[in-house]
């Protein structure tokens, strides 16, 4: 107990209670300053490696967490709106006249407290609505979170002595669409943005927050079949600030966690989206399937990631992602928002809810928009879709060619990036990823799929593939290779059967968990032929799960091509070889690319004869630091 009036919960205090953030900042100043022989005998403000400070941890004015404040919390509040009613007209009289006769339920004039709406009337469930009331609820509560962060940034640097990068918070509104730009606004003051966002189905039974027990109800989400737009990193990005994903992962029992790894390497990759962090992770090596809490027999842990399926395709899309083997493509919608605008609820161009719907959720555009509809979210696989606060809407901006990359396909879509290294097709259910250092597919569907260097036959659906190079020279000129391969992962004795159930008035086609299993794990087997075209390949190694190698493989060559049988038992081989000579290295470059910065240093004259000394240094003179020559 702070010291404080709370009723159970503090949700919403900190942003305003000055008994609660005072008690919080005291809290911050014993971390910041206390040294400790853990640190060396430093403060935690001295301490270099601190990276990131996150000032709290979802909560927001703009949730549904707002309409349950106790009643002296609310009163307080109420009599700073009234201040900020006084302060923006005048007086309090003068707010009705602009007013009228809006929403006052909760008025205490004689003590200058005014009523909060419910959150309700914010959201595009209410009736539409251009109260000038509810504008400036609107605007009193975000300016109130972000007047808050700046307060505590301020602290934090200058009262406590501490530089580190800072993130406000990482939450969600009570309606994506209408209010999820003024959440980010209040962020700010802070540096570096952020979001807590899980990929899931349906999981309905008795202890669904944190359990799977048998009976339990469940559907699978896909991003390739029918969930495209609810993928995580689906992010309208506020332009000129990193962004990170600090909660996620494919939610236990979805079965299809296989392709989580290489689609968020992909599309972080492709949209600039900066980090991502797997929840949860309570141990260094795989999670055992175990029972969700210690003691409740024959249940499962629902919130994984130290899965197979998972934790074990980390290693090539990490590599990928960290070494920038991903292209990123170049902005498709760089939306403005003016900040009246946000606070008279009116449309946004694009947004990140997966039912937005660019046509009947944009009739309410702002007169100054230079667009006149929405943007479908398809726009996110796309390139990057970046948003700018307090700035006129004539200044939005959407690729004119974008439509060019979104095509129709039987029941699906084909969306390629703006970059040409990436296809998400929704009809194939296929992920294709053809870039000069790594290649990858996601597939449901057995079959053949032809990349760059690489050609995948599988026989059975349920896979991602991922081939990349290791060294950091192109495929075609790579001296070592690693080959990841993910497929389904259960419990051992996982059993399921297909169910239709209602759940929340809905019927659903999905499936009853009849046994939750037991350890080990049970990975699908892979039936897997690799070929590999224009590689300079001389062995390959399976590696055992420790990335250790385990036995040699053979190998099938002719000119030119290489081909092996993927081991139905291991996730990873690495293929070696000697690279590629001088002039077929050269001639695998391409000198004539239009959108490469660095040609004019690799090729001055044009002539298509590269420099023998960027090919000694990197093997890829198109990527090449040249001032470190």
């Amino acid at each position: 107990n702070w010291g404080t009036d709370w009723q159970g919960v503090h949700l919403g205090l900190l942003f305003f209670d000055e008994t609660l953030k005072s008690a919080y900042k005291a809290w911050l100043r014993y971390l910041f300053t206390t040294p400790t022989e853990h640190l060396g005998g430093k403060t935690l403000a001295e301490e270099p490696a601190l990276g990131i400070f996150q000032v709290q941890n979802e909560d927001s004015l703009l949730f549904w967490t707002i309409n349950n404040l106790p009643p002296g919390p609310k009163a307080r509040m109420g009599k700073l709106f009234g201040d900020f009613a006084i302060e923006k007209y005048g007086s309090l009289d003068a707010a009705f006249e602009v007013w009228g006769t809006a929403f006052s339920e909760g008025d205490d004039l004689e003590n200058g407290i005014l009523g909060l709406a419910n959150i309700w009337y914010l959201t595009g469930d209410a009736p539409p609505s251009e109260s000038k009331r509810l504008s400036d609820l609107h605007q009193f509560w975000t300016e109130l979170m972000y007047d808050f962060y700046a307060e505590i940034v301020d602290y934090v640097r200058n009262d406590l002595g501490c530089p580190v990068v800072t993130n406000a918070t990482n939450w969600k509104t009570a309606d994506t669409v209408l209010l999820n730009d003024s959440e980010r606004y209040s962020y700010l003051p802070t540096e570096v943005m952020a979001v807590n966002r899980y990929f899931t189905g349906v999981h309905s039974g008795p202890n669904q927050g944190w359990a799977i027990i048998s009976g339990d109800f469940y559907t699978n989400a896909s991003v390739l079949i029918d969930k495209a737009f609810e993928l995580p990193v689906n992010l309208k990005q506020v332009a000129g600030r990193p962004m990170m994903v600090t909660e996620s992962t494919w939610v236990y029992p979805n079965e299809y966690g296989f392709e989580a790894p290489l689609l968020l390497a992909s599309y972080m990759s492709l949209t600039g989206v900066d980090m991502y962090f797997w929840f949860s992770s309570g141990t260094d090596d795989f999670e055992i399937p175990r029972s969700a809490n210690g003691y409740l027999a024959f249940s499962q842990a629902k919130w994984l990631c130290m899965t197979p399926d998972m934790a074990g395709q980390w290693p090539a899309a990490a590599l990928a992602f960290r070494r920038g083997y991903i292209r990123q493509g170049q902005p498709v919608v760089q939306e403005h928002r003016a900040l009246q605008s946000m606070w008279d609820r009116r449309s946004p161009v694009i947004a990140e809810s997966p039912s937005f719907d660019p046509n009947r959720d944009s009739g309410n555009l702002p007169p100054e928009s230079s667009v006149e509809t929405g943007v479908t979210p398809w726009a996110f696989f796309v390139g990057p879709v970046q948003v700018t606060y307090n700035s006129s809407e004539a200044n939005t901006r959407v690729a004119e060619d974008m439509d060019d990359y979104i095509s129709d396909s039987g029941s699906g879509k084909i969306v390629r990036s703006n970059t040409g290294e990436l296809e998400l097709n929704t009809d194939a259910k296929l992920f294709r990823l053809d870039s000069p250092r790594v290649q990858g597919v996601v597939s449901h569907r057995p079959g053949q799929v032809s990349l760059s260097n690489v050609a995948v036959d599988s026989g059975n659906g349920g896979f991602a593939v991922t081939v990349v190079s290791l060294d950091g020279l192109p495929l075609a000129g790579s001296r070592k290779v690693l080959i990841q391969v993910g497929t389904h992962s259960r419990p051992t004795g996982w059993a399921t059967a297909p169910e239709t159930r209602e759940i929340s008035g809905t019927m659903m086609e999905g499936f009853v968990v009849n046994s939750v299993g037991s350890a080990p794990w049970a990975v699908q087997s892979a039936d897997l032929n690799l070929a590999f075209a224009g590689m300079s390949i001389q062995s390959a190694t399976t590696l055992d799960m420790n990335g250790m190698p385990r036995e040699a493989l053979a190998l099938d060559q002719d000119i030119g091509t290489t081909r092996l049988q993927f081991p139905s038992d291991a996730m990873y081989v690495v293929l070696e070889g000697n690279g590629l000579d001088y002039q077929t290295w050269a001639a695998s470059v391409a000198w004539d690319n239009p959108e490469t910065d660095m040609l004019d240093l690799a090729d001055p004259e044009r002539d298509g004869i590269p420099n023998l000394m960027e090919y000694a240094f990197s093997g890829d003179p198109l990527v090449t630091d040249f001032h470190l020559l």
